[in-house]
């Protein structure tokens, strides 16, 4: 897939992607030969009473669209995309009840990996090859794949057309400026701007022993650290044991480089806090709700007077202990809410559960009574959190900053005695300030606040990371190459075919597709 369709653009409700290629054609060859061909139909959404579809993903829907299919009743996700034999796919004669996806995007239902992640999008960006057509070898064999959009409305080299053309003057040759400096998309002879884009790949396997089946001792080295950083640093420093010291530090430093960047490598105290936040790097921190805390503030326009400075103003002692009290119940109030949360987690946990044995998969058959699972859920889960819940109250201040329990008819809850502490806290700071600004020796005009600060966080410590690198004798230095499908240039380079429609190209099997493939290969591998 071309980086131009995997490239998001901030617009009024949040990043947009263009909407991605929903058929792709896959035809493998041998020694040149033609051995097969497939079609991958992208945003084929399969019937809710299908049930299980063991080689589709499932994919997130909203009851809105499953009314407007007449699947009220559905489980609220469906399974997406399908791979079909070219015959089987052409000669389908009845789509009318066949229901698509009506986008499908790079990040499919919000994940940014979906499409470089086979096992987020094995139906609708990937093919599965059994090899069960009776085609036994897999030597020297390769794949064509030419994805293209079933509604031209949605191409996205359409779209970037008529958007230049709405704000330019249609000329081709701004047209081809715009597209290699929008979407570094080299195209040779655009002549029309009314064009659609076929994607196309070919994906070469050549036999390699090393990647037989078969057993094969290999020199593999460990490395295990708190983090990437600290597991690479372990590694590379065992590697040349001359520099281990240097070498681990300094990677470990990758790490911490954000948070030691602004500390002055001078100080004598450089090295301890390195190893502090080294170790603290190893840690997630989790939020421990909020507390409580009296602050002061100096009336920015009152001109000091150094004659006539007076005393430090403390807190009185009657405010401090009412403070004390307020961030205790505030405390045991952040417990409750944590509480429930962790009801909440076990009740989607149940309630999942309770989803599958109401829709159970195919294979599986083992699954306790639906009714006995509900009334469990009900008794055991919502019961307790529905009190817990109550119990607890929500605190929210209003317009004029007093601070209010909600509901307000529980007037047992924890929020309803916390609202009343910090609502005659509030009152009585307050009466305090007055106080303050009557006394004339109160010179520098203080005043103190009543604030919300973050409580003390906790601290969760992170999954270990393993490193494993095979020796420079294995054949892991030759496994990975970089992709070969951009010019030197960075931009990507697109020919033109002319005169045909996508339909056409159906009709005739691609073939022209192909003719043009096999003739310009040699000029595309001389441009590169």
């Amino acid at each position: 897939m071309p980086n131009g369709l995997t490239t998001g653009v901030q617009g009024k409700d949040g990043i947009e992607f263009p909407a991605a290629p929903n058929r792709w054609l896959i035809i493998r060859r041998q020694n040149s030969q033609e051995t097969g061909r497939w079609v991958v139909e992208s945003d084929y959404l399969h019937p809710p009473e299908k049930g299980y579809q063991e080689n589709s993903i499932t994919y997130p829907v909203t009851y809105s669209y499953l009314i407007e299919k007449k699947y009220q009743d559905a489980p609220r996700f469906c399974y997406l995309g399908r791979q079909l034999p070219w015959e089987e796919w052409k000669n389908e004669k009845d789509k009318s009840e066949n229901r698509y996806l009506d986008k499908i995007t790079a990040i499919g239902y919000g994940e940014a990996t979906f499409a470089a992640f086979y096992p987020n999008c094995h139906s609708v960006f990937g093919f599965y090859d059994s090899f069960d057509d009776k085609f036994t070898s897999a030597k020297n064999i390769e794949y064509d794949v030419i994805g293209w959009y079933s509604n031209p409305a949605e191409d996205y080299l359409k779209k970037v057309a008529q958007s230049f053309i709405k704000q330019n003057d249609p000329q081709s040759k701004q047209l081809k400026e715009y597209l290699q400096e929008k979407l570094k998309w080299e195209i040779d002879d655009l002549k029309s701007l009314d064009n659609q884009m076929l994607c196309y790949a070919r994906l070469s396997f050549s036999s390699n022993p090393s990647t037989s089946n078969n057993s094969r001792s290999a020199q593999v080295a460990l490395a295990v650290g708190n983090t990437g950083g600290e597991a690479l640093a372990a590694y590379l420093a065992n590697s040349n044991k001359s520099q281990k010291t240097i070498v681990e530090e300094q990677l470990a430093l990758i790490d911490l480089i954000d948070s030691v960047d602004s500390l002055n490598s001078d100080r004598p105290d450089f090295g301890a806090i390195f190893q502090q936040r080294q170790h603290q790097n190893s840690f997630n921190a989790l939020a421990g709700g909020f507390i409580w805390e009296i602050t002061v503030t100096k009336d920015s326009n009152q001109p000091e007077n150094k004659d006539n400075s007076s005393s430090p103003v403390g807190l009185p002692q009657h405010l401090m202990t009412e403070l004390n009290e307020l961030n205790q119940k505030q405390r045991a109030y952040n417990c409750h809410q944590a509480e429930v949360d962790s009801m909440r987690y076990q009740l989607f946990s149940d309630w999942y559960k309770y989803m599958v044995s109401c829709y159970p998969l195919d294979t599986w058959d083992n699954y306790p009574d639906i009714d006995e699972i509900k009334s469990y859920i009900e008794t055991c889960g919502l019961k307790p959190l529905e009190a817990k819940i109550a119990a607890k109250g929500e605190l929210e201040p209003d317009k004029t900053g007093t601070w209010q329990a909600k509901p307000p008819n529980l007037t047992k809850s924890k929020a309803n005695n916390i609202a009343k502490l910090i609502n005659q806290l509030l009152g009585k700071i307050e009466d305090y300030n007055q106080e303050l600004r009557k006394n004339v020796d109160n010179l520098t005009k203080i005043t103190f606040k009543l604030e919300q600060v973050a409580d003390a966080r906790y601290w969760q410590p992170k999954e270990p990371v393993v490193l494993i690198v095979e020796d420079k004798d294995g054949t892991t230095g030759n496994a990975l190459k970089a992709t070969d499908r951009y010019n030197r240039n960075e931009s990507l380079g697109c020919t033109v075919l002319s005169d045909q429609t996508i339909k056409d190209l159906i009709d005739k099997e691609f073939q022209s597709v192909i003719d043009k493939i096999i003739a310009c290969s040699q000029k595309i591998s001389q441009r590169r």
